[in-house]
């Protein structure tokens, strides 16, 4: 986009609030986003508006129908189901690459995240618990140390966070073992850590898709 560098901080903003608005379901899978009004909610102008929503909308979050507009994209259970499968294998490379690297430090401290999300947590407790889970994969991120593997999952991540609005009753989130993980890290086995992460992620994911195929077929998820 044009403006470059004028941008930078704005827009920087604007995507976390714009996203937010997303995860949050205050704009909703399907609708169309009205562009003056959210540049007058985000108190922005239109020139960093459009930037960030062509960003949003290569990253896979938006939607452009030619000379209609923009809108907030709706996935298909078959989708959601394909972009879970992407990120194990994603997630398991990083956890391969993390073993390579990690350090005692890094192991202990994984490890006192990995606590926190065996606790269980009030229903109201979700959001708090979403947000230590992708801290946890963040942090298993930055040990493998691989900007690209970071982009590519960024957007994986934010998965079951959309579905918790849209679907909460059959997307709903446990707390659940996190420690035979860094265990499988800390043992220094890339093998070992990439199959036990995949393990990790698959079974999670299955009672939740039972549900929410019961409910939508494989066709859109609408709220």
């Amino acid at each position: 986009g044009g403006g470059g560098g004028r941008f930078v901080g704005t827009t920087a903003r604007l995507r976390t609030e714009l996203i937010d608005m997303i995860l949050t379901g205050q704009i909703t899978p399907g609708t169309r986003l009205d562009q003056r009004q959210l540049a007058k909610t985000l108190q922005t102008t239109t020139a960093p508006l459009r930037e960030v929503l062509s960003a949003l909308e290569s990253e896979g979050l938006l939607l452009r129908e030619q000379g209609i507009g923009v809108f907030c994209r709706v996935f298909t259970v078959l989708e959601i189901e394909e972009m879970v499968q992407i990120r194990g294998v994603l997630e398991s490379l990083a956890a391969g690459r993390a073993a390579e690297r990690i350090t005692d430090e890094e192991v202990e401290g994984l490890g006192e995240i990995a606590r926190q999300l065996a606790i269980p947590f009030p229903k109201s407790g979700e959001k708090e618990f979403l947000h230590t889970h992708v801290e946890f994969h963040q942090k298993i991120l930055t040990i493998a140390n691989s900007p690209r593997l970071k982009t590519l999952l960024r957007f994986h991540q934010f998965i079951d966070q959309l579905l918790l609005n849209c679907a909460s009753p059959m997307w709903y989130v446990e707390a659940h073992d996190h420690m035979g993980v860094v265990n499988a890290i800390a043992s220094r086995d890339v093998k070992k850590a990439e199959t036990v992460m995949r393990e990790h992620i698959a079974p999670t994911y299955t009672k939740r898709f039972d549900a929410l195929r019961k409910r939508f077929g494989e066709g859109p998820i609408l709220p």
